[in-house]
């Protein structure tokens, strides 16, 4: 510790469209902690150390860890680039503060190039101009096609980020470890007699993967209030397309955090960049991550469903503070 005297600081941001203001006696200095302690290259690290594990006992304890991970590393890649947008002098706060939502509001903003406020005086966003203000070195000829492999890995993570399967199987993961690991197949055959399946030999496999998940997820029903359907989905992992990938995630956090410690004032010597080809980034996300997604529904319409009240539901407790009276 240095003998300086401890001063309060505030500073103000948005988060997505969310104002705040955080107050510290030592801001500086945790924000230089802060960025000093990421490593860029964890989630790739963490999906390397679990690959042999696919081949033993444990292979779907450890799929389930890389789809995690792999998740993980694209939540991070897009609140470090949100940070940097809204609050580069101050991004250990807004990670602090940031909801998947307001995630998903700044990259459709950056989507349809519209504005919101911004520390990059940027008057509209989109992934160019963002990929040009986090790219400050100069490679030659290199750098132009350094920005348009970022913008192209940043567009296309970005699908997938907002894709509704991947944070319905996401949040399943993060929340109570909601999934039942392993992989489905569907096959196809004809009933040559009604009602008697086709035996197993007389079946086409459309396809089958070895890894995946399954999970309960909701919907709710529009025109019944506080009424929902709840069924299970499956989603499919590719590993290869997943280890290509997790790669190319970690070379953009580690040059989003790039820009965040030149703004924070890091010794540029001291920061690692990570220079990117188009062709690398279009040969690593080429593939589909997840394959054969589908949903096992059977439709509820909401005109089979009786139209319950907010209070009928709650009368279907007892009262509050009613010790006497007995629970089903």
């Amino acid at each position: 510790m240095d003998d300086e005297t401890p001063m309060l600081e505030g500073m103000t941001m948005t988060v997505g469209y969310r104002p705040a203001v955080y107050w510290s006696w030592e801001f500086r200095r945790l924000q230089v902690d802060y960025l000093d302690g990421i490593d860029p290259e964890y989630f790739s690290y963490q999906v390397d150390l679990l690959a042999p594990e696919l081949n033993g006992s444990n292979a779907q304890r450890a799929a389930v860890a890389i789809r995690t991970y792999y998740s993980q590393a694209l939540e991070t890649l897009f609140a470090l680039l949100g940070s940097s947008v809204q609050s580069p002098l101050s991004p250990a706060p807004w990670m602090l503060h940031y909801k998947i939502s307001d995630l998903c509001d700044l990259i459709d903003v950056i989507r349809q190039e519209l504005s919101i406020r911004n520390r990059m005086s940027l008057p509209y966003l989109s992934w160019k101009s963002i990929a040009e203000k986090i790219t400050p070195w100069q490679i030659g000829d290199s750098t132009a096609e350094h920005i348009d492999a970022m913008v192209l890995a940043m567009r296309r993570f970005a699908n997938e980020f907002q894709d509704d399967q991947f944070q319905e199987e996401y949040n399943s993961i993060k929340h109570g470890l909601r999934v039942r690991p392993g992989g489905s197949f569907l096959a196809f055959g004809i009933q040559h007699t009604p009602g008697v399946p086709a035996s197993a030999d007389q079946m086409n496999v459309m396809y089958s993967y070895r890894f995946g998940s399954s999970f309960l997820k909701s919907e709710s029903l529009s025109e019944r209030k506080f009424q929902y359907a709840f069924f299970r989905a499956a989603r499919n992992w590719d590993y290869e397309n997943i280890s290509e990938r997790v790669k190319i995630i970690c070379a953009c956090i580690g040059n989003t955090l790039a820009y965040l410690k030149l703004r924070n004032g890091f010794d540029p010597a001291s920061i690692p960049f990570y220079q990117l080809s188009v062709r690398q980034v279009d040969e690593a996300v080429d593939g589909a991550v997840s394959l054969g997604a589908f949903t096992m529904n059977r439709r509820i319409e909401a005109a089979w469903v009786d139209s319950l009240s907010r209070e009928e539901i709650l009368n279907s407790y007892p009262p509050p503070h009613s010790p006497d009276v007995a629970l089903d």
